[in-house]
């Protein structure tokens, strides 16, 4: 009730970002309460409301709720489809990002889209997809950090260093190390 309301209140007062947010909220809620149905519903006038434009900042989160439902109610070709929009928006929207907080926030968010895709892939018996799915999700993620005008961000150089530092200290534990930063 909360989400449907504050849907109707952005819609009055024509804010359609705010009327978005809620119906995808409330697609979300739908998906978790089970209720496929109302949440696809709720999801297609969420996509209705958004521009077709690829860097349109909603629309990814939306074909990534609606593959989830389509997942959870055993359509799986439905969920690729939505997913794979999901994927081609994520990857439209992360070269648009302009400092490195977008970079790392948005990095973080998107990872359960391509997640989602190597479990689907998993559910239909496609390894090597849901393979290919999981080493593309590290590649973005990183081409995300790393994506900086005239080199490589310096807080994605931190990020990634401290990572494969501790990657490499909890693989191997030799004094000869000692020359890691």
């Amino acid at each position: 009730k909360f989400f449907q309301r504050a849907s109707n209140i952005y819609h009055k007062k024509q804010v359609i970002r705010g009327e978005i947010a809620a119906l995808n909220l409330m697609g979300e809620t739908y998906r978790r309460l089970r209720d496929f149905r109302s949440g696809i519903e709720t999801l297609q006038k969420s996509l209705a409301l958004q521009p077709e434009r690829p860097q349109f900042k909603d629309r990814w989160l939306t074909h990534f709720t609606l593959g989830r439902l389509h997942s959870d109610s055993q359509q799986f070709r439905t969920a690729r489809v939505h997913l794979e929009k999901s994927i081609a928006l994520v990857k439209n929207v992360a070269l648009r990002l302009k400092n490195n907080e977008q970079r790392t926030s948005f990095g973080q968010r998107i990872q359960p889209v391509f997640e989602e895709m190597v479990l689907l892939h998993l559910q239909e018996g496609q390894n090597k997809r849901a393979f290919a799915y999981a080493e593309e999700m590290r590649a973005q993620v990183f081409k995300i950090l790393f994506q900086e005008k005239g080199g490589i961000a310096s807080g994605a150089q931190q990020v990634t260093k401290a990572a494969l530092r501790s990657a490499i200290m909890n693989s191997v534990t030799d004094e000869s190390l000692h020359f890691l930063p």
